[in-house]
């Protein structure tokens, strides 16, 4: 039996950016241009795309509020995803998600009940 079979939480680690400004929210973040929107949307599609190929993982309660925004310096951001590496301009920014109070995940192979 594996550790993560055995676990029914797991912890995730976000980086609290220590060296350059705190990310604010969506809802508190002024973008400078369409195409910075576009970016933080394509980052957040392919996050969740990537947790779901990887671990069938679901948010359950994404809001602008849950998506922290701040400076990258960046120029081009990287996502594995089946088996590809795809490519986001970053324009500047960089997009993490929080608050998985109600997500779902689990391990490849093996079987989860629902809470």
């Amino acid at each position: 039996m594996s550790v993560l079979s055995s676990c029914l939480r797991w912890l995730i680690c976000l980086d609290t950016g220590d060296n350059t400004p705190r990310a604010l929210a969506m809802t508190a973040f002024t973008l400078q241009s369409a195409m910075q929107l576009r970016s933080v949307v394509q980052q957040v599609a392919l996050t969740l795309a990537v947790g779901e190929a990887a671990l069938q993982f679901e948010h359950r309660a994404l809001s602008a509020s849950q998506v922290l925004v701040r400076g990258e310096h960046d120029q081009v951001l990287s996502f594995w995803l089946d088996g590809r590496i795809l490519f986001v301009d970053s324009f500047g920014l960089q997009a993490s998600l929080v608050d998985f109070s109600v997500a779902r995940a689990q391990p490849p192979g093996e079987h989860v009940p629902p809470q």
